[in-house]
């Protein structure tokens, strides 16, 4: 996951099945994701984290 500048500031392996990730130690911003599978990416999005 990549934030608004580019920076990678999380990475985790994914298994089948239902994989979360934390992002309540990351500051409020846009990120990134991308899921890929021997370097070609699967799936991609955004995440916008707001204040509580």
């Amino acid at each position: 996951m990549y934030n608004q500048t580019g920076t990678l500031v999380r990475e985790q392996r994914l298994s089948y099945g239902i994989t979360e990730m934390t992002v309540g130690d990351l500051p409020e911003g846009m990120y990134i994701w991308h899921v890929e599978s021997h370097l070609e990416i699967l799936r991609s999005g955004k995440i916008i984290k707001l204040k509580k």
